[in-house]
């Protein structure tokens, strides 16, 4: 599913909600439609918003990467090391 701005021929822009999971595009649902930017861009949102609460997925927040870089790194207890000579051959 995603979010379509669909230009009229009157100038106004159309923001509709498309599934195209079986090769088809269809139609699931107007969101609004407006001729002005700002509200434009909150149709957007608003559409995208009733992807999520319709599909039910979760979205991840990786702006915030050094905080979960900290947080993978201080789960780290330990470092074994096997294999190497299997690898590399018995070089050490």
């Amino acid at each position: 599913m995603f979010v379509r701005k669909k230009n009229n021929i009157s100038g106004i822009v159309s923001i509709q909600v498309i599934d195209k999971s079986s090769g088809k595009y269809k139609l699931l649902k107007t969101i609004g439609s407006s001729s002005d930017k700002n509200e434009i861009t909150r149709l957007v949102l608003k559409g995208k918003q009733w992807i999520q609460s319709k599909t039910g997925l979760t979205e991840f927040d990786f702006t915030d990467y050094q905080q979960h870089t900290d947080f993978v790194l201080d789960g780290i207890t330990q470092i074994n090391v096997h294999g190497t000579e299997l690898l590399i051959g018995k070089l050490f």
